[in-house]
């Protein structure tokens, strides 16, 4: 008899990263504990009862001992059933800021996770665990969205421009490789690889589903309009995100976010679902996304987390995450479409009463917000924020009172930067919100409207605004584009990075430009901390020993650094384009 085959790891993805309760009060830094999930998805159906993590500190002088976790069926169609395609493993209680070295298991063998860096293959993958709360420590994060390829179209799909498939798997590649897998906890940030994935939505086209396989399959036809079964679902998620991502995101032990855009949810500018189909379609690409991606299963997710009593069940996936000192809030706005409602039109108002609340009990020092819609620069601002002035304004004075500095969106298949200055009064020193758009994981190229770039070839480069009765726009004055390209143009509008302040951006030369594609964002967020002085454990009297101390209280600003790695067409392979890199600083919100 030949050696029985080994199951074949088709994703490997971290997610879930919640903080050990311990009351109302954050613990010091030395006794916070975290824990956080695994999502494995497989070639085909196992016993889950096979599997376990094994997860082993790689300090051989840690008090910790090894650990063994056992997985749990997390296969929709075969929750009751000892065999899935899909396995979660809850890691949980871990020591902050530590290394660990895992290892999958199969009947106690350890599996070979392939591409797990790059097109490496390991049995044993190091990562290191967030830091405490309180401990204000940098944060690398890799972002894009809307990759929305066609893959399923095979060779006409390439020759048509409908399928990216090379550029995206080169994108997740380099992502997977990015950094120096031997530099500790103390090095400088932008040497160490990414700790942390953020998806900005649209991971497939959504609008129809095509498979060969449909012509052996009872009651299904080759050509599907829309995505509506689990099974479509599942598709499109494995052939669009999960193929060209591999394994090469299972270092990101901070986990891998998405938030959901209208193609995830099978529906082109989906709205709230009303009849049985569509809250059926609704219910697959819930279970879809949690089984793959640890999205949370928002139809079982309470309305308020801290009441245990309140209504369960959210209209759509908004969800925040805490790593450290910084929070970042993942909002939807598709399934939470409220057109009663003018300034909560998108988030509708029981988002937005979660939003508020979330954010006024935060103890978070850098507050992020995560929109598939942008504020400005979308291809339609009919369709954005921008169609509502009061949500808009809403969203607006939001950021101001809480401090928050970095708005990351997609949903228009092209990148810019834009600074927006909000003010309370006309006579306030503006705060400044920088929005992030990365829209260029794989998609077709889109552009902005006419109107927006008419508006932002005019002097000061601003963004085209609201409109409407009662919007005043001196409270947004100053407001600009500072970067701006769609994949494959042949121009983009790049920052002024010389020592000149207020320059404004300018566009490429000709022939400057042409080589750069898809692209994905490296964001790198670095507390400025003021080291505050305590006495020394034991030390009495006059000649106390002072020890700084570094925690919450000591950072005063978050300086984010923002650079781009776009895909060269005619080189095939990714570069970091220093033009497009971009500096601010945000002044601590706490």
């Amino acid at each position: 008899m030949g050696e029985t085959r080994l199951p074949q790891i088709k994703n490997l993805l971290f997610g879930e990263l919640e903080y050990i309760d311990s009351g109302s009060e954050e613990p010091e830094i030395e006794d916070d504990r975290v824990s956080c999930s695994i999502a494995v998805r497989l070639s085909k159906k196992y016993a889950c009862d096979d599997f376990q993590i094994r997860l082993t500190p790689t300090n051989p002088f840690s008090e910790e001992s090894e650990r063994i976790f056992s997985a749990y069926n997390a296969d929709s169609i075969s929750l009751n059933r000892k065999k899935g395609k899909f396995l979660h493993f809850h890691l949980d209680k871990l020591a902050c800021k530590t290394n660990y070295r895992y290892e999958l298991l199969y009947k106690g063998t350890s599996l070979p996770i392939p591409g797990s860096a790059g097109e490496a293959t390991r049995h044993e993958i190091i990562i290191r665990t967030p830091p405490a709360r309180q401990d204000p420590q940098p944060i690398k994060i890799a972002v894009g969205g809307d990759q929305e390829r066609h893959e399923q179209f095979g060779v006409l799909g390439r020759c048509f421009d409908l399928d990216n498939a090379s550029h995206t798997r080169l994108l997740y590649r380099h992502i997977a490789d990015e950094g120096n897998f031997e530099a500790s906890a103390e090095d400088d940030i932008e040497s160490q690889p990414y700790q942390m994935m953020i998806h900005l939505g649209d991971l497939f086209n959504g609008e129809f589903f095509f498979s060969w396989r449909n012509l052996f399959r009872r009651g299904r036809s080759v050509f599907e309009v829309g995505v509506d079964s689990l099974k479509a679902f599942r598709q499109h998620l494995a052939s669009d995100f999960g193929k060209p991502a591999g394994n090469g995101l299972s270092h990101l032990a901070y986990g891998v976010y998405a938030i959901a855009d209208d193609h995830d949810t099978g529906q082109n500018k989906a709205k709230p679902p009303i009849t049985p189909s569509e809250h059926r379609r609704r219910e697959n690409m819930e279970k879809a996304f949690h089984e793959m991606l640890l999205m949370p299963s928002f139809l079982s997710q309470p309305l308020n987390e801290n009441n245990p009593d309140s209504l369960i069940g959210r209209a759509g996936p908004y969800y925040k995450k805490r790593i450290g000192q910084s929070e970042f809030f993942f909002l939807h706005n598709r399934y939470t479409n409220t057109a009663n409602r003018a300034d909560a039109y998108l988030l509708g108002e029981e988002q937005w009463q979660w939003l508020e609340q979330s954010l006024a009990n935060s103890k978070a020092s850098n507050k992020v917000l995560i929109s598939p819609l942008p504020l400005v620069m979308g291809k339609d601002p009919g369709e954005d924020y921008r169609a509502h002035w009061q949500e808009w304004q809403r969203l607006m004075q939001l950021c101001r009172n809480h401090r928050i500095a970095t708005i990351l969106t997609a949903d228009s298949h092209n990148y810019s930067c834009s600074q927006l200055h909000v003010r309370e009064h006309p006579d306030d020193e503006p705060w400044i919100v920088h929005q992030h758009l990365v829209g260029t994981l794989g998609g077709s190229k889109q552009y902005i409207s006419d109107e927006e770039l008419q508006c932002v070839n005019s002097p000061g480069r601003p963004p085209l605004l609201p409109k409407g009765e009662g919007f005043d726009a001196s409270l947004y004055e100053g407001s600009t584009v500072t970067a701006y390209f769609s994949p494959g143009s042949r121009e983009a509008l790049l920052p002024e990075n010389g020592n000149e302040i207020n320059k404004e951006s300018q566009w490429s030369a000709k022939g400057q430009w042409q080589n750069n594609t898809h692209a994905y964002a490296s964001l790198v967020f670095k507390p400025a901390v003021e080291a505050i002085k305590r006495p020394a454990s034991g030390a009495e009297g006059d000649s106390i020993e002072m020890v700084w101390q570094k925690n919450s209280a000591a950072v005063s600003s978050w300086q984010v650094h923002s650079s781009l790695f776009t895909c060269s067409g005619k080189l095939n392979q990714v570069v970091h384009e220093p033009r497009l890199d971009c500096d601010y600083s945000a002044p601590c919100s706490v």
